[in-house]
Parts: structure tokens; C-alpha cells; sequence
């Protein structure tokens, strides 16, 4: 056993409680870093787009840039709900089955967004 560790039955459950709340408020901090710091690199670069065009006008495609920008628009949306479509389509402003049709068709998974602690509610 490492220095610092308590064997497990003689630790108070009082005392554990008050490590696994702090474990996961740690744990949320950490998440919600996690996603601001994915924000940012997507945002890096418009949105993952080159921040150069391309030379050529067949190498520039307005539909495909659109589409980049709307998964990443459906993402932002996704990791700040949490994986609620519900919420997302609202931040949104966008109907629920809008969304959930543009979810299908990009192959976006919402629950991959869903952040869930064992024990702990969203």
C-alpha cells in the first residue's frame, strides 16, 4: 500500500463522500476545460477551415464549407447541452427533429456528448 492510502475498510464513509464529491467536481472542471480547449481549436483557422483559399477555383467548394461549418456549429451545441438534442436544437434555434435529421445525416452521434459520472447525474 502507497503512503497516504487508507485501507478500504476503515475508511469513514462520511469522509468518502466528501472525497467523491470533490473527485467529481474536479472531474467536471477538468471536462468543461477539456471542451473549452476543443472549442478553441476548432475555432482555430475558421472554424478547422484553411485560413488560406485555396489556389484554384475548383479546390474551393462552398457546400462542402458550409457543411464543415454546420458540424461544427452541431458539436459546439452538443458538448455545451451535454448531449441533449432537445437543448441543442434550442441554443439552435432550430426545431428538434431539424436537428435530429441533420444529426443522421452528418453521422453525428449525440450521446458521444453525454457526459455521465457513475453514480452522478449529468
Amino acid at each position: 500500500m502507497s503512503e497516504g492510502t487508507i485501507p478500504s475498510d476503515s475508511v469513514d464513509p462520511l469522509v468518502f463522500r466528501e472525497r467523491l464529491s470533490m473527485l467529481r467536481e474536479l472531474v467536471d472542471d477538468l471536462r468543461q476545460r477539456a471542451e473549452d480547449v476543443t472549442s478553441t481549436l476548432e475555432g482555430v483557422g475558421l472554424f478547422g477551415v484553411s485560413t488560406t483559399l485555396p489556389l484554384g477555383p475548383r479546390e474551393l467548394d462552398f457546400y462542402l464549407e458550409v457543411r464543415r461549418f454546420e458540424i461544427f456549429l452541431i458539436r459546439y451545441a452538443l458538448r455545451h447541452t451535454k448531449g441533449s438534442q432537445v437543448k441543442a436544437a434550442r441554443l439552435l434555434k432550430m426545431h428538434e427533429t431539424t436537428l435530429n435529421s441533420k444529426l443522421k445525416n452528418l453521422n453525428i452521434d449525440h450521446r458521444e456528448y453525454a457526459i455521465a459520472v457513475e453514480g452522478h447525474p449529468g
